[in-house]
């Protein structure tokens, strides 16, 4: 794979945090529309959605739950072919983690996310 498209990749997932963490939904869906594919799949354990406006509906209601928490990387993203995978966690303001998961990501040809799954981590 060309050095290029794993930037390209691991920035795209860097853009992808920024949407997460984006309070405003406006803001959010501008932070994800170069990213995200128009019919991109997300889904975890708790939800399947379609789309830019679905996803951000969704981030809305977790951040309405979780106010003052973050997403954060947790190590590097691996990346081969048309795919990715990392390891998250959700912090709240003071650093402490509610929440870790692994995502993986399929991208098109174009750089966007056409499918993000989402695994939470077992309560330690």
């Amino acid at each position: 794979m060309k050095v290029a498209r794993v930037h390209a990749i691991e920035e795209a997932v860097g853009v992808y945090f920024a949407a997460w963490n984006e309070t405003d939904a406006a803001k959010r869906k501008v932070l994800l529309a170069p990213v995200w594919a128009e019919a991109g799949v997300y889904a975890d354990p708790t939800v399947e959605t379609v789309g830019i406006d679905a996803l951000s509906d969704h981030i809305d209601g977790v951040l309405a739950r979780l106010p003052g928490s973050r997403i954060v990387l947790v190590g590097g993203i691996e990346v081969h072919h048309h795919y990715a995978r990392f390891r998250w966690s959700r912090v709240d303001a003071g650093g402490r983690s509610l929440r870790d998961g692994v995502d993986f990501a399929e991208v098109d040809d174009a750089g966007r996310f056409t499918r993000m799954i989402g695994f939470f981590e077992a309560a330690a």
